[in-house]
């Protein structure tokens, strides 16, 4: 097998010339043998100049994808960088060898771009390690052919180090160490050990545009995030192939079994102290967040466009093409249910499993009952795009203010106390209405097309299915009976479903441990099909 990756390899890097095939070949057959990385994640922290932490970030300069750190703790690499910088003042410029030799830390000042509000100056650490430095060579100085001992000394003399100190750190005689940073000098055209030093940080300035280049479009979602789900989701920001930018949201253990989620309008009330029962089922929840949620463009924007399922349907289906390795399950959550129903008729090939966890299908229990009074007079409202557009300005003005967001959520669950207790934070220790009004901010153009298309498409989207459902759903429900199922059942033998007594709408909050065991047990069992 081994003989055989070779071979293609040599094939693959066959227009290169000869000593860069070699190169490329080695770092390719190097990251497989770790698992099928390569090391460059560029670890990052952002300071204000006295330097108060503000973030981190892991950027993968290969994909280019970030993965956001609220915390200084959430990552080694980042904490270090954290002590660094209280230690230095002033912050700005500073550069330290870490005790290690094989990386340093460097901290540049910038003012990052942000279109939602005004930010000042801060200051980046960066902490570059060998691998990433040689890397950077590579990209800035390509016909160079520096030797490893070339590149050793180069990374030595910029992370401070003298030659005497290089050599000894190395174990080496100082006069080899000296021929080493000449043969550096001949080929880089540097006077002195200065100007080298001088041209190789001006290169090295270039970090500091890749560690940003995604990170600017998280916008709302970081904060959200930082705000509400720290503890329990780590927000990613990637570019795709076709060059749209995407945001996700990931829970539970990095090996534990893959799951997709399409979310509904209050993913994040299930999403808060769900951390440790997606990690006890050992899933590994990935949440895109679908355009129209925590956007970062303007409401003017916005509202010039539409189409936004369709558009995160398509990010969705280039993403799971690219990263994943084949079919994937897919649960849909809430309003999400519908949609996931819709990507699996649109993609059936990336789909191997459909999960509709608290489906919601905007019908309520009854005739009388609060939810399905609501819906009702949502429903014919949508035959008239002006009036539902304006409805929704509505609630976007009230749902700003707390008290008036729990009135609003208070009566739309007020016969399920289950599901206020939810809500009011005595389930979860995160109370929703706060929450609930800052996402609502800037979710209003994703969540008035969602009501939409699931008040007019899920039947039809239904019939078409032809792929065995299973439902996880609270008894108690106060948007969906369980009784709606028969709807999408009815004289089919291709589903399964779990009723979870006790539970309302937000069962994967209130009986957390339940449901996710519950979509662990489904996965198994798809696994083993």
């Amino acid at each position: 097998m081994n003989d055989r990756i070779e071979s293609d390899l040599d094939a693959a890097f066959s227009l290169l010339p000869e000593d860069k095939a070699r190169d490329a070949k080695q770092r390719v057959l190097a990251a497989r043998s770790r698992g099928g990385r390569l090391a460059l994640d560029l670890k990052w922290s952002d300071h204000r100049p006295d330097g108060t932490f503000l973030r981190g970030g892991a950027t993968d300069l290969v994909s280019r994808a970030t993965r956001l750190l609220p915390h200084s703790q959430d990552d080694p690499d980042v904490q270090q960088l954290t002590q660094i910088a209280a230690r230095h003042s002033p912050l700005e410029g500073a550069l330290s060898m870490l005790p290690s030799g094989t990386r340093f830390a460097w901290f540049l000042p910038f003012t990052p771009t942000r279109a939602d509000r005004e930010v000042g100056r801060q200051v980046r650490g960066l902490m570059v390690t060998e691998p990433l430095f040689n890397e950077m060579l590579d990209l800035m100085q390509p016909d160079r052919h520096f030797t490893a001992a070339e590149q050793r000394v180069m990374f030595q003399i910029v992370g401070g180090l003298t030659l005497r100190e290089a050599a000894e750190s190395d174990g080496v005689a100082f006069e080899t160490k000296r021929a080493h940073i000449k043969g550096v000098m001949s080929k880089t055209y540097s006077a002195d050990q200065k100007d080298l030093v001088r041209t190789m940080l001006g290169q090295l300035v270039h970090l500091l545009s890749l560690s940003e280049g995604e990170t600017a479009h998280a916008g709302p979602a970081e904060a959200f995030v930082a705000r509400y789900l720290s503890e329990d989701a780590k927000l990613i920001v990637r570019r795709l192939p076709n060059g749209r930018v995407m945001r996700l949201l990931t829970c539970g253990p990095d090996s534990g079994r893959p799951l997709v989620m399409i979310h509904g309008m209050m993913f994040p009330i299930t999403l808060a102290g769900a951390a440790r029962h997606v990690e006890a089922a050992d899933i590994r929840l990935t949440i895109p967040i679908r355009p129209g949620f925590l956007e970062s463009r303007t409401p003017g924007d916005l509202a010039r466009q539409s189409g936004f399922i369709e558009e995160g349907f398509a990010d969705l289906a280039l993403w799971l093409e690219t990263e994943s390795d084949g079919p994937v399950a897919l649960l849909g959550q809430s309003l999400g249910g519908v949609l996931a129903i819709r990507f699996a008729n649109r993609y059936p090939h990336l789909v191997s499993k459909l999960i509709l966890q608290s489906v919601n299908l905007t019908s309520g229990r009854g005739e009388r009952d609060t939810a399905g009074h609501f819906y009702r007079g949502l429903k014919q409202l949508t035959g008239d795009p002006e009036i539902f557009r304006q409805v929704n300005w509505q609630y976007y003005k009230y749902y700003a203010d707390r008290s008036t967001c729990r009135t609003i959520l208070s009566r739309l669950f007020d016969n399920c106390a289950i599901d206020m207790h939810v809500l009011d934070g005595e389930a979860t220790g995160t109370e929703a209405y706060r929450m609930f009004a800052d996402l609502y901010a800037s979710s209003v153009f994703g969540m008035s097309g969602d009501f939409d298309f699931v008040m007019n498409e899920w039947e039809a989207e239904a019939k078409r299915l032809d792929r065995p459902i299973t439902f996880i759903h609270g008894a108690e429900d106060p948007l969906t009976s369980p009784d709606a199922f028969s709807r999408f059942t009815t004289g089919s033998d291709r589903y399964a479903e779990h009723i979870i007594p006790g539970a309302g709408h937000f069962a994967a909050a209130s009986h957390g441990n339940r449901t996710w065991q519950l979509v662990a047990a489904e996965l198994e069992a798809a696994a083993d099909e």
